[in-house]
C-alpha cells in the first residue's frame, strides 16, 4: 500500500517539474510560448545585467581595470573629431574632470601648429563651460594641428590632425587626478630580441606597460632610469604619438611623461660589440612583468640560456633557427629586475668578412699612397668637400620629406637635423680653410698679400 502511494505521488510529481516556470510579465499578443532554454536564458541575462550594475555601482579595482584593458575596453582620455557644429577653420577644445565628470575652468591648452620648417603655439584657458575656441585657423594643405592639455606634471596629447575644409574640430579631454605611485603600473610582456650581425649583437627590447589605476600616472621629474648593459653603443628608441619621451644617459637612457589609465608599447634597441666565442649579458625588465620572452636568431653551434627563465626551445623554419625562452608569472609570484643572458659558441668572422676587411685595408693604403701624390691633396680635398656638403642638404631635403609626410615625428626630425646641421658646419668651416690656405698659396706666389673671396669674411 506504502508502495503504491509512493508510485502515486512520484507519477504526479513528475509531469509538474517538468514544466516550465512561469514567466515574468506577460508575452506580447501572437509571441511563442517560451520553453525552457529561452526561461534559462532569461535569468542568465538578468543575472549578468545586476552584476554588472553592482560592479559600476563600485569603484574599480586594478583587477577590473586590467581585465578592461586587456579585452580593449579603456576609454581615451583624449577623443578628437571633425564636427559641423564647430565651424570652418575652428578648433574647440572642451575639458571635463574625470572624477565628477564637471567642466573644468581656467584649465591651460596649447594647440601646436605644424607645418614643414616651422613650428607655431597658440594657447588658451578654459572658460566657465570648460571649453576654449580657437580661430582663424587655416585648414588643408600641409598645416596639422595637435591639442596639448597640461595637468599636474601630465599631459594629455590628441593625434595630429588636419582641419577639414568645410568644418572645424571639436576635442574632449578627460583630466584625471594623477600619482607618482608606480605600482599602478605593469609589463603584461616584456619582449627581448637578440639578433648576431658580425661583430656586433643587435638587442631589442619592447614592453608592453600599462597602468591599472584610476590616475594618470606622472614619471619622475628627472626620469624613470633603465640601465644597459655596459659598453652598449647606437642606441634609439621609436617614437610614440603620445606623452612619453627617452632620452639616452652615460647608463642607458630615462623615461619622462605621464601615462594615462590605458595601455602603451614602448620599444628601444642597442648595439654590444661581439669578441670571442661567449658573452654574458645582463638586460633591464624596468616595470614588474606578467611574462618574459627572450627570442635570439641561433646559427648552428650557437647556445643560449637565460638564468631566469626555462631552457629555451629551437624553432626552425627553412633555414632560419630562431630560439625562445619565456615565462608567466602569477600575482604572488616575484618578476625579476633583470634577466641574465649567456651567449656561448658565438662563430667567428667568416671569409667574406675577412675579405672585406683585406679590400679595405688596400684601399685605405692606397688612399693615402694617392694623398701623397704632390699637387693632389688639395685638389681631391675640395672635391670631397663639395661631394659630403650636396650629400648632407640632400639629407636635410629627405628628412623634411619625410616630416611632411608624417614618417617620422618632430623630436626624431629635430635629432637627425641637429646631426646634419652639425655636419654641414664643420664642412663649410673646412671648406673656408681651405679656400683661405689656396688663396694665400696663390698670393705668396705672385708675391703679394692674400684677398678673401668676395661675400665670405676671413676666419
Amino acid at each position: 500500500m506504502r508502495r503504491s502511494a509512493l508510485v502515486l505521488v512520484l507519477a504526479l510529481a513528475v509531469p509538474a517539474a517538468a514544466q516550465p516556470p512561469e514567466p515574468q510579465g506577460e508575452l506580447p499578443s501572437g509571441h511563442p510560448p517560451l520553453g525552457p532554454r529561452d526561461v534559462m536564458q532569461q535569468a542568465q541575462e538578468q543575472r549578468e545585467q545586476r552584476e554588472q550594475e553592482q560592479r559600476e555601482q563600485r569603484a574599480p579595482t586594478p583587477e577590473d581595470q586590467l581585465h578592461r584593458i586587456l579585452r580593449g575596453e579603456d576609454v581615451p582620455q583624449v577623443v578628437a573629431q571633425e564636427s559641423a557644429d564647430v565651424g570652418r577653420g575652428r578648433i574647440r577644445v572642451r575639458v571635463v574632470d574625470g572624477g565628477a565628470g564637471r567642466p573644468v575652468s581656467g584649465q591651460v591648452v596649447d594647440v601646436g601648429v605644424l607645418e614643414a620648417g616651422r613650428h607655431e603655439r597658440l594657447s588658451g584657458r578654459t572658460a566657465a563651460d570648460g571649453s576654449v575656441t580657437f580661430d582663424g585657423l587655416e585648414p588643408g594643405g600641409e598645416r596639422a594641428y595637435r591639442v596639448d592639455v597640461p595637468y599636474q606634471g601630465a599631459t594629455y596629447l590628441s593625434p595630429p590632425f588636419r582641419l577639414p575644409p568645410d568644418r572645424g574640430y571639436d576635442v574632449r579631454v578627460t583630466r584625471l587626478p594623477t600619482t607618482r605611485d608606480e605600482r599602478t603600473v605593469l609589463s603584461l610582456l616584456t619582449r627581448t630580441f637578440l639578433e648576431l650581425r658580425d661583430t656586433r649583437l643587435h638587442v631589442v627590447q619592447r614592453v608592453q606597460l600599462v597602468n591599472v589605476g584610476g590616475e594618470t600616472y606622472v614619471f619622475p621629474e628627472d626620469g624613470k632610469l633603465v640601465e644597459l648593459p655596459e659598453g652598449f653603443t647606437a642606441w634609439q628608441w621609436q617614437e610614440v604619438m603620445t606623452d612619453q619621451r627617452l632620452s639616452q644617459v652615460d647608463e642607458g637612457f630615462r623615461v619622462r611623461g605621464s601615462l594615462p589609465p590605458g595601455r602603451l608599447d614602448l620599444t628601444w634597441a642597442f648595439d654590444l660589440p661581439v669578441s670571442g666565442t661567449q658573452m654574458t649579458i645582463d638586460l633591464p625588465v624596468p616595470w614588474r612583468t606578467f611574462a618574459a620572452r627572450v627570442e635570439a636568431n641561433a646559427p648552428e653551434g650557437m647556445e643560449l640560456d637565460v638564468e631566469e627563465l626555462p631552457r629555451g626551445q629551437i624553432h626552425e623554419a627553412g633555414e632560419q633557427r630562431v630560439w625562445v625562452a619565456e615565462r608567466r608569472y602569477r600575482p604572488e609570484d616575484r618578476s625579476p629586475s633583470r634577466l641574465r643572458v649567456e651567449v656561448s659558441g658565438i662563430p667567428g668572422p667568416g671569409p667574406l668578412r675577412l675579405l672585406a676587411l683585406g679590400a679595405a685595408i688596400v684601399l685605405l693604403a692606397g688612399s693615402i699612397l694617392f694623398l701623397l701624390l704632390p699637387g693632389r691633396r688639395p685638389l681631391d680635398g675640395a672635391e670631397a668637400l663639395a661631394r659630403r656638403r650636396k650629400e648632407l642638404l640632400d639629407e636635410a631635403s629627405a628628412i623634411e620629406r619625410s616630416f611632411r609626410a608624417e614618417e617620422i615625428g618632430p623630436k626624431y626630425r629635430q635629432r637627425q637635423m641637429d646631426a646634419v646641421v652639425a655636419e654641414l658646419a664643420t664642412v663649410l668651416r673646412r671648406q673656408d680653410a681651405a679656400r683661405a690656405t689656396s688663396e694665400k698659396s696663390e698670393a705668396s706666389k705672385k708675391g703679394g698679400p692674400a684677398t678673401p673671396s668676395a661675400g665670405r669674411p676671413r676666419r
